[in-house]
């Protein structure tokens, strides 16, 4: 690096004491030391700034698109100091601001000056002086104390729309040749219109070396830059009609330029990545890439859609310029209504639509004006959105906006809204005019169709309805005014007919909305099952007994011989003890049966003792019930959508009742019904209102009804099934008879007690509904 650095050096000391231009003076720095020269620093006094370094330097002073600033950098020289901001109160210098780069090592000084002006460079001793002056006249010309180089010719290579990964070719900038001029002859040349930058290139010379050139001696000099293998710089300069984008190396860049889409693609073989790319670009550009690849590095510049660029060679940068809209810098228009809005981008965020629902829908743009007449902006819009503007010359006005990153349709309304402005868009046109001209136009529409109407002859039409009820077609075409002021409307109930008197344009509109609502509407086949399942159990164990004693005269009990033991059963009776071959006693002692086990059960029946002395009669009862049943009920009803309709199947009881009116008989259904509504939704559901109930008579006197209902809302897809369940009950009754105190004896309290268990005996109801729409009528 460094002796190409002094390659250089010599080269511009030759070329300078050719020209017998001294340029800057200073000792011929010690670029071959161990170390770097060191930016020690940095004094501001009135129009001038010195710029102290501990080496002899080189240097070079870029002068920026923006009028107010002046960049100055010191290549291989490092800072002696922290890089603060500097702040200066003199005239002519507002503020300095130092940063380095180590790779390379470079210094660079961006210098803010309070006025447009120009700097003149004195170098001596290892300081470099510079001079603010006046502007001159000839703005953009390239002062400096020396003898002006030629200028060089710089070949702009316009860059067509490619295919995919189709290069564009690259045009070599010959170097020109450079003309000794003396120094009594220089002139001031004036510099190209719109050119961004000038640079003045000082170098350090010896002290003692007083070599000059001859006024007519012609030196041509080959500055032949070798290869770059690093970029260093990737910065962005914003002129008044033009954006560019310079990519600065270290040396000669030869890129491969093609265009992708809406993306300008740089290849650069080589070369590594060293620069720190822009986090914000400005439009026509969207962002800025890069990456390295194998043998090169890449750079995409992403843009909007169908902005056009061009590059160019200027020894060691590359620059890509992109033209921007002449309408974003148009000069103030004629003078007409003075309105300032101040517009935040936080006031445009903040809409009444939810999130995700805006009804703007362009692309997104950013504006910033300061007292911009209107008239350019809205062609600006045209531009950005495609469609034709029409202007209407009462639309007068500047304003003051800041729009970030908002829909173009959006920043249009804000704009129409400030200045109470209205919008009519007509296909792929918008006419802008102000409000109150709209109000006129739709006024005038109004009053000549009612013209028109009083005009047309009245007609008479009968219009027939097939399905729907002529009473509502009637009401809807009221609410909706279809009716002129002359028109009449008369309803035939019993044909279910309109009879219409009105014009042929409003009874054409009628016969449009009846076409709509006279449709068939669809039908619904409610299929339900309801399932009941129960289970009941019951265990009965009962016990009658009794006997008698009778003692023989001069006989004791224990001598006696004790006589026959009989046994049997029969449940034909309520508990009776027959047919036993002796005739039994027909009172008991004990006396506990069951309640019923005719047909059923089992009976055990003793007889113990003789027939002429003692006897016990006892009967023993037992009963164990287990009944389970299952109930189906399938009923199925066809409706209309959104018609009611039900469903009722069971019996009918009376029931009677006693007041002061006297005795009272009403009847009462206990019955299986179904009733539902159903309500057809566009995307093939069916919403269902039920209502279910099951109810049965109680086996106990007077008759008491069992309820079971259950009503919902719900919504299914058509075809499917709907399960309801949760009426379950369980029942469970433990009953026990007896004799006081006698039953209650341990074991032999069973002798004189009767017991009866019922259940558990758990019931349940299941209901499934399925609705199907029925495509045609049945």
């Amino acid at each position: 690096m460094k002796q190409k650095l002094i390659k250089n050096i010599g080269a511009l000391v030759i070329l300078i004491f050719a020209l017998g231009c001294a340029t800057g003076g200073g000792k011929q720095g010690a670029v071959q030391g161990a170390q770097n020269p060191v930016l020690t620093g940095i004094d501001v006094t009135d129009n001038k700034l010195n710029i102290v370094v501990d080496k002899p330097f080189t240097y070079t002073i870029y002068k920026s698109s923006d009028p107010y600033k002046v960049i100055v950098e010191l290549p291989d020289v490092r800072m002696g100091f922290a890089p603060n901001k500097i702040k200066s109160d003199k005239a002519g210098i507002t503020e300095i601001t130092p940063s380095q780069t180590e790779d390379p090592v470079s210094t660079k000084l961006e210098i803010l000056l309070s006025s447009p002006v120009t700097v003149e460079p004195v170098y001596k001793d290892t300081t470099l002086a510079l001079k603010v002056k006046e502007e001159p006249e000839a703005k953009g010309a390239e002062i400096t104390s020396e003898a002006p180089k030629a200028e060089e010719k710089v070949q702009e290579v316009s860059v067509p729309t490619a295919k995919a990964e189709e290069p564009v070719k690259w045009a070599e900038v010959a170097q020109p040749e450079q003309k000794a001029i003396p120094a009594a002859e220089s002139k001031e040349e004036p510099a190209a219109a719109g050119a961004e930058q000038k640079a003045i290139m000082a170098a350090a010379v010896k002290e003692n070396d007083t070599t000059t050139a001859k006024p007519e001696q012609k030196t041509t000099v080959a500055r032949e830059l070798p290869s770059a293998t690093s970029i260093l710089q990737v910065k962005i300069e914003k002129g008044r009609d033009v954006l560019k984008v310079v990519i600065k190396g270290n040396g000669s860049l030869n890129p491969n330029v093609f265009r992708l889409d809406n993306r300008a693609v740089l290849d650069i073989p080589s070369v590594d990545m060293a620069a720190v790319l822009p986090a914000a670009v400005p439009l026509p550009l969207t962002s800025i890439r890069a990456g390295r690849h194998k043998d090169k590095t890449r750079l995409v510049l992403d843009m909007k859609e169908g902005t056009s660029f061009d590059v160019a060679a200027i020894e060691d940068s590359v620059i890509i310029s992109f033209r921007l809209p002449e309408e974003r810098y148009a000069a103030k228009a004629a003078v007409g209504e003075t309105k300032v809005a101040e517009v935040e981008a936080k006031a445009v965020v903040e809409t009444q639509e939810k999130p995700g629902e805006s009804k703007y829908k362009g692309q997104k743009i950013s504006l910033d004006f300061q007292d911009a007449d209107i008239g350019p902006i809205f062609r600006l819009l045209a531009d950005i959105s495609g469609y034709n503007f029409i202007i209407d010359p009462s639309v007068k006005g500047r304003i003051t906006m800041k729009l970030m990153n908002v829909p173009w349709d959006q920043a249009l309304d804000i704009i129409l809204q400030t200045f109470s402005f209205g919008k009519s868009v007509e296909g792929n046109i918008i006419w802008i005019a102000p409000t109150s001209l709209f109000a006129k136009i739709d006024t005038e529409k109004t009053a000549e169709k009612i013209r028109m109407e009083k005009q047309e002859d009245l007609v008479q039409e009968i219009v027939r309805i097939n399905y729907a009820e002529a009473g509502t077609i009637s009401g809807a075409i009221n609410n909706g005014k279809l009716l002129s002021t002359r028109g009449t409307i008369t309803i035939d109930a019993r044909m279910n007919t309109l009879i219409i008197q009105d014009t042929q344009t409003s009874i054409n509109k009628i016969k449009e909305l009846v076409k709509i609502m006279d449709v068939s509407k669809p039908q619904v086949m409610i299929e339900a099952k309801i399932v009941t399942a129960s289970t009941s159990y019951t265990s009965q164990l009962g016990i009658r007994w009794g006997g008698t004693f009778e003692g023989a005269p001069g006989r004791t009990f224990a001598t006696q011989t004790p006589g026959a033991i009989t046994y049997g059963g029969d449940t034909t009776g309520a508990g009776g003890i027959k047919n036993l071959g002796n005739e039994v006693l027909g009172a008991v002692s004990v006396n506990t049966p069951l309640s019923s086990v005719t047909g059923a059960g089992g009976v055990v029946s003793m007889l113990i003792g003789s027939a002429n002395s003692s006897q016990i009669a006892l009967s023993l009862q037992a009963l164990e019930t287990i009944k389970k049943s299952k109930t189906l009920s399938n009923p199925r009803i066809l409706t209309m959508d959104n018609e009611p309709a039900t469903i009722t199947q069971g019996v009918t009881f009376y029931t009677t009742s006693i007041s002061a009116e006297g005795t009272k008989t009403e009847a009462q259904n206990a019955a299986l019904s179904l009733s539902v509504t159903p309500k057809i939704t566009p995307d093939g559901y069916i919403s269902l209102k039920l209502t279910v109930s099951d109810d049965s008579l109680a086996s106990v006197t007077p008759p008491v009804k069992n309820t079971k209902t259950l009503s919902t809302q719900a919504l299914v897809k058509d075809g499917d099934t709907l399960v309801l369940g949760g009426i379950y009950t369980d029942t469970e009754v433990n009953d026990t008879t007896g004799i006081p105190l006698l039953s209650k004896i341990p074991i032999l309290g069973w002798l004189f007690k009767t017991k009866q268990d019922t259940g558990p005996g758990p019931s349940e109801m299941l209901i499934f509904i399925t609705p199907r729409v029925v495509s045609k009528p049945i």
